[in-house]
C-alpha cells in the first residue's frame, strides 16, 4: 500500500500477444500497412500501459492492473475487480489505455468519459492540458493533432456510454492515443521518444489525481 489515499486502477485494452507470440484478438484491433508493416493496437497499449504503470509506482502510487497479461479480459471482469477494490480496499481513479482506428485518414488524440458533468470530466480536462502542452511541437517532423468533440460544456473530452466509463463506481477517462490505422500517427506510435514522454505525462497525471 502506498502512502497515498487512491491507487490508480490501470486498463490495458484488447489483449496482447500470447506465449507462441499470436496476437489474441487478430484479426481485429490491428492494421497493416501496405508496406507490410502491422501494428497491433493491444501490444501497442501493453507496452506503453506497463510503461506508464511502471513509472507510476516509481512515484510511490499504488497501482491495480485490472486485465491479463496477455488475454482481452472481459471488460465486466476489469470493472467488477476495480470496483471491488475500490470498496474494500482502497479508492482510486481508473485509466483504460487505448489507439484509435477509423478510415486510415483519421489522426489524433483524444480523451473520453461518461455522459454528464462529473469529476471524470475534471480528470480528463487535467490530462488534455498537459498531453497538449506537451505535444504543442512536432515530434519526429509529424504534428500531433488534438481532438475535442466540442467546448460546449466547457472541456475537451469526448463522451461516450463505453462500459469502462459507466459500469466504473469511480472517475473513469479512456485515452485513444492517436489512429493505429493511420500512417503518420503509427510511426510517432512507434517512435520510443513520444512513448516516453506520453507514458511520463501519464504518470505526472496520476500522481496529480492521487493527491487531490
Amino acid at each position: 500500500m502506498s502512502s497515498f489515499n487512491k491507487c490508480i486502477f490501470y486498463s490495458n485494452g484488447h489483449g496482447s500477444l500470447d506465449l507462441h507470440g499470436n496476437y489474441v484478438t487478430a484479426p481485429a484491433k490491428m492494421h497493416k500497412f501496405k508496406d507490410g508493416t502491422i501494428l497491433y493496437e493491444g501490444v501497442k497499449n501493453k507496452e506503453y500501459g506497463d510503461i506508464a504503470m511502471s513509472k507510476m509506482m516509481d512515484l510511490g502510487i499504488n497501482v491495480v492492473p485490472v486485465n491479463h497479461t496477455f488475454e482481452d479480459t472481459r471488460l465486466s471482469h476489469r470493472t467488477n475487480l476495480a470496483n471491488f477494490y475500490h470498496s474494500t480496499i482502497q479508492k482510486g481513479i481508473y485509466l483504460s489505455e487505448h489507439s484509435n482506428a477509423h478510415n486510415t485518414r483519421a489522426r489524433g488524440f483524444s480523451i473520453w468519459t461518461s455522459p454528464g458533468q462529473t469529476y471524470s470530466d475534471v480528470l480528463a480536462t487535467k490530462f488534455f492540458e498537459m498531453y497538449v502542452e506537451e505535444f504543442r511541437k512536432p515530434v519526429e517532423h509529424n504534428k500531433i493533432k488534438f481532438r475535442t468533440q466540442d467546448y460546449r460544456d466547457r472541456d475537451p473530452d469526448y463522451e461516450a456510454r463505453f462500459w469502462e466509463l459507466v459500469q466504473t463506481n469511480m472517475p473513469a477517462v479512456l485515452f485513444e492515443n492517436l489512429f493505429f490505422d493511420n500512417r503518420q500517427d503509427a510511426e510517432i506510435l512507434m517512435d520510443e521518444g513520444y512513448r516516453d514522454r506520453y507514458t511520463t505525462i501519464q504518470a505526472k497525471f496520476a500522481l496529480w489525481s492521487v493527491i487531490q
